[in-house]
């Protein structure tokens, strides 16, 4: 098992800092943008969401090189742990429906997101 060093710790925690302040145009810039400038809005989202996608995949690295992740793995990461055998096959074993859910969550939240922003610049 590998051995977590403080640098790892402290690079998870910068990609999730950098990733979740990403996010935050990614949701909020199509509609004032698709309002505003209409189809060259899509042209400017494109580059935006290339960025964050990249990011995204470079933080699913880090963390398939670390063998985390679920909530519960991550949290003992963070915390310069690891999870016992028998905790970590529990965990495994819920990734699969954890990641469908995350993914409706992930939708709905986005379409709350713009059908508020419509409101707003409707």
């Amino acid at each position: 098992m590998k051995e977590i060093s403080k640098g790892d710790i402290k690079k998870l925690n910068r990609m999730s800092l950098i990733l979740a302040l990403m996010y935050i145009p990614l949701l909020v810039l199509p509609v004032p943008l698709a309002k505003f400038l209409g189809w060259w809005g899509f042209a400017v989202y494109l580059p935006i969401v290339a960025a964050v996608l990249l990011y995204a995949f470079r933080v699913e690295r880090f963390k398939k090189e670390h063998d985390i992740q679920t909530y519960r793995e991550i949290s003992a990461f963070m915390e310069g742990k690891r999870l016992d055998e028998v905790s970590a096959l529990r965990e495994e074993g819920k990734r699969s429906y954890q990641k469908v859910f995350l993914a409706i969550g992930a939708a709905l939240f986005g379409a709350a997101v713009a059908a508020a922003m419509l409101m707003i610049f409707s």
